[in-house]
C-alpha cells in the first residue's frame, strides 16, 4: 500500500470516528430528552434533518465523482470534504444543544456566588466593565460583531482547509469543536451558573432557569439559547479558531485580532464572569492536546495495519 493510500485510509478512519462521536452523543442526547420529558418541535426537527442530510448527500456525490474522474479528483475531494464537514458541524451542533439542556436539567446548586467572589478577588466587577463598554459605542459594536462571528468563521475555515488539504485541517477543527463542547458541557453539570444578561439580553437566563425547573415540554426555535456560563465556550472556540489558522500567516493575521475581540467580548456581550473566560482558554488548550492525541492514535493504528498488510502481501 502506497503512502498516499495510507493517508487516505487515515483520513477516512478519522472521518468515521467523528461520526461515531456524533452518533454516541446523539444517543446520550436522546436519553436526555426522555429524562427531561422534552420533545423537539416537529418543524425544528425537520429543518435540522434537512440541514444535516442535504450537505451529507452532496458530500457523498462529490466523493463518488472524485473516485471516478481522476483529472478533477482533488477538486471533487475538496468539495466532498467541505460538505461532509458542514454536515458533521450542524449535526453535532444540534446534538450538543440538547446535551447542554440535559446538563442544565441536573439542577445542581448555582456556582454564581463563588464565581462572583473569584472575580472580586481579582479586583474585577462585571457591572463596571459593562457600564464602561456601553459608554464606548465603537468598541461596543466591534465586540458585538466579533462575538457573533463564530458561526461564520467555522464554514470559512472549513472551506479554506478543504481547498488546501481535504480532511486534514477541517477534521482537526471539527474534532476540537466537538471535544471542547463536550468538556464545557460536562463541567457545566457540576458548576452551573446563570451569569448576567450582557448585550445578548436575558433570554438565555430565562431558558436556563426554565430547564432547571423542568418547564420546557417542547424545544422550539424560540427556546434555543446558549446555557453554558462556566467555562466560556466562546473563549475556547476563539483560541481554537486561531490555532486552526496557525499554518496560514495571512489568515492568522485576520483571525487573531477578531478572536482576541471575542475573548474580550465574553464578559460584556455574553454576560460571563471573568473566571469563565479564563476557564474557557484552559478548555481550548486541553481540547487541542486531546485532539492531537486522538488523531495521532487513529493515524498510528491505520498506518501500522497497512504496513502489516503490506508485509504479509510481500511475503
Amino acid at each position: 500500500m502506497t503512502s498516499l493510500a495510507i493517508h487516505k485510509q487515515v483520513l477516512s478512519r478519522d472521518w468515521l470516528c467523528r461520526w461515531l462521536v456524533v452518533v454516541a452523543s446523539a444517543v446520550v442526547a436522546g436519553i436526555g430528552l426522555l429524562a427531561m420529558r422534552m420533545n423537539i418541535d416537529e418543524a425544528l426537527l425537520d429543518q435540522a434533518w434537512k440541514a444535516v442530510f442535504i450537505p451529507f448527500a452532496v458530500g457523498l456525490i462529490f466523493a463518488a465523482l472524485a473516485s471516478h474522474i481522476r483529472p478533477l479528483a482533488f477538486v471533487f475531494s475538496a468539495c466532498a470534504d467541505f460538505f461532509s464537514s458542514v454536515s458533521q458541524w450542524i449535526a453535532f451542533a444540534m446534538v450538543g444543544l440538547v446535551l447542554t439542556y440535559f446538563a442544565a436539567s441536573a439542577n445542581l446548586p448555582l456556582a454564581d456566588p463563588a464565581f462572583a467572589r473569584l472575580d472580586a478577588a481579582l479586583g474585577l466587577r462585571w457591572d463596571d466593565l459593562s457600564d464602561w463598554t456601553q459608554q464606548h459605542g465603537v468598541l461596543r459594536s466591534a465586540l458585538w460583531i466579533a462575538y457573533v462571528s463564530g458561526g461564520t468563521q467555522i464554514p470559512v475555515l472549513f472551506l479554506i482547509h478543504c481547498m488546501r488539504a481535504p480532511g486534514v485541517g477541517s477534521g482537526e477543527l471539527m474534532w476540537n469543536f466537538m471535544v471542547s463542547l463536550l468538556i464545557v458541557t460536562a463541567i457545566s453539570v457540576v458548576l452551573p451558573a446563570r451569569a448576567m444578561p450582557g448585550m445578548i439580553g436575558r433570554d438565555h437566563i430565562d431558558v436556563f432557569l426554565a430547564v432547571r425547573n423542568g418547564g420546557i415540554p417542547v424545544l422550539d426555535r424560540s427556546m434555543i439559547a446558549g446555557l453554558i456560563t462556566f467555562p466560556s465556550w466562546h473563549a475556547a472556540m476563539a483560541v481554537i479558531f486561531m490555532y486552526s489558522a496557525r499554518t496560514m500567516k495571512w489568515l492568522l493575521a485576520i483571525l487573531a485580532p477578531l478572536n482576541v475581540l471575542i475573548i474580550l467580548a465574553t464578559v460584556p456581550c455574553g454576560g460571563h464572569y471573568f473566571v469563565d473566560t479564563v476557564a474557557g482558554l484552559a478548555v481550548a488548550v486541553v481540547s487541542i492536546l486531546a485532539v492531537g492525541k486522538i488523531r495521532r492514535a487513529i493515524a498510528t493504528r491505520d498506518s501500522s495495519a497497512a504496513l502489516r498488510g503490506a508485509a504479509v502481501t510481500a511475503s
